[in-house]
């Protein structure tokens, strides 16, 4: 969980912060901001 309550996933070293998951969630995500070390995502139902 990062300091502001999301959830984090790593893909190959990439870090993705999903607004509302929590650890040992699977979901699927849109990514809705992309940097060049990590982005933002939302679940998508």
């Amino acid at each position: 969980m990062s300091p502001n309550g999301e959830g984090i996933a790593k893909v190959k070293g990439y870090s993705i912060f999903v607004r509302g998951a929590k650890p040992k969630d699977h979901v699927k995500v849109k990514i809705i901001k992309l940097d060049s070390v990590c982005a933002d995502a939302q679940p998508v139902t």
